[in-house]
């Protein structure tokens, strides 16, 4: 059996975005409802008092389940988790909720 010389990264990221048209990229994380509401308003500079509040209360619920995530990962019992229906959406959002109730899918 001849043995193959192996190429490097650059290489491979080269033909495909050259000869196949197919890039790299960095996946966008979902933002909720309140997460893109927050962004919005920090931008154009409406932000209210509640919208603060709501959102730091809905940060520090992010940050139990992280932790909650980091233990069961670190734990002795197995957790498994499932993408049971793996579809992409057209247009692509960044806010969840919009991404999710799209009927048209590719």
């Amino acid at each position: 059996m001849k043995k193959q010389k192996q190429v490097k990264m650059n290489v491979y990221r080269d033909v495909f975005n050259s000869d196949f048209n197919i890039s790299f990229n960095q996946p966008k994380k979902d933002r909720c409802d309140l997460c893109e509401q927050f962004a919005v308003a920090e931008r154009n500079e409406n932000m209210t008092m509640a919208l603060m509040k709501n959102y730091d209360e809905h940060c520090a619920g992010k940050q139990s389940t992280e932790k909650e995530r980091i233990k069961d990962r670190n734990g002795n019992i197995p957790v498994l988790c499932f993408d049971l229906q793996n579809v992409i959406s057209l247009p692509h959002a960044n806010v969840s909720n919009m991404c999710y109730k799209r009927k048209l899918n590719l």
